[in-house]
Formats: structure tokens, C-alpha cells, sequence
């Protein structure tokens, strides 16, 4: 299958993937990280999906399933936070919930340091500044698309290595 008849074929189905794994991870960028390995997996199998002949109800099974698997990790972990969350509670919060909330993001930022710069530069642009994928993608000299696969295994690391200082 060549990337033209691939995108003709599998791409309209993404906000019907995006709607899927958003009901089961309750996460936006949950959702996102599940459709774009959707789309990973689908194109690792290029070859073959000529003999699928139900590409939505494919792609819907596929993206559920991808779902699961992450809530199941989740659980597993005992530990979900999303980057949004990695912030300093207001004053009136549990003395606790603080102290956590401010370690959690000591780890990021020294976790920041760590990165390339286009992926510092990627990471801070959207979530410090709040630049929007093609914003960011026109600011980096990037493409959209290697914008979403930064930001999503970006999001990736960042959760494990919170998860690892639990």
C-alpha cells in the first residue's frame, strides 16, 4: 500500500479514533498518544491491510485496544498524572498534596534539562507557552507530524520518569 492510499484510506477515520480512546482514557493527550501508535501499528502493516475489508471497524478495534492496554499500565502502576497536573496546588491544598505537587516538579524541570533542545524547545512551546501544533511546527522550521510524535513520546517519558520517583 503506497502512503497515498494509506492516507486516502485510514486517515479520515481519525476523529472517530481520537472520540474512542478519549471516552476510555479521559485524557486528551492520552487520546492522542492511543491514535497516533494506531496510526504506528497500522503503517508497520502497510502490506497487509489490502485484505482488511472493514478499515474503520479495523482501526476502531485497534485503537480500543491500545487503550486498554494503556489503562491496564496505568492501573498497573498504581499512578496516572498528565503534565497538566504536574503544577503547584493553590495554599488552601493539603500540606502533603504540596510537597508532592513541588517534587513532582522538581523532576520535571531537572527531567527538561535532560532533553535536545528542539525537544526542550518543542515541550515548552506548547506546554509553557500554549502554541498550537502548527504554531509550533512553523516556529521549529518542523513538520506537524514530527511535532505530534515529539510531543507524544515526550508526554511518554515524562509520565515514567514521575512514575519512577513515586
Amino acid at each position: 500500500m503506497t502512503a497515498n492510499e494509506f492516507k486516502a484510506e485510514y486517515l479520515p477515520h481519525k476523529l472517530k479514533l481520537y472520540r474512542v480512546a478519549f471516552c476510555l482514557l479521559k485524557h486528551s493527550e492520552d487520546a492522542e498518544d492511543a491514535v497516533q501508535e494506531t496510526y504506528v501499528k497500522l503503517w508497520g502493516i502497510k502490506d497487509s491491510l489490502h485484505a482488511i475489508r472493514n478499515s474503520e471497524a479495523y482501526c476502531t478495534t485497534l485503537v480500543k485496544n491500545i487503550s486498554l492496554d494503556m489503562l491496564r499500565t496505568r492501573q498497573r502502576k498504581g499512578y496516572s498524572i498528565s503534565i497538566d497536573e504536574a503544577v503547584i496546588p493553590s495554599k488552601d491544598s493539603p500540606a502533603e498534596q504540596q510537597m508532592q505537587a513541588k517534587y513532582q516538579l522538581k523532576v520535571m524541570m531537572r527531567w527538561l534539562e535532560t532533553l535536545p533542545s528542539v525537544q526542550r524547545n518543542v515541550f515548552v512551546c506548547r506546554h509553557q507557552q500554549g502554541l498550537s501544533i502548527k504554531e509550533i511546527a512553523q516556529q521549529l522550521s518542523l513538520t506537524e507530524v514530527n511535532v505530534k510524535v515529539i510531543l507524544s513520546r515526550l508526554r511518554k517519558e515524562l509520565k515514567e520518569e514521575l512514575n519512577r520517583y513515586e
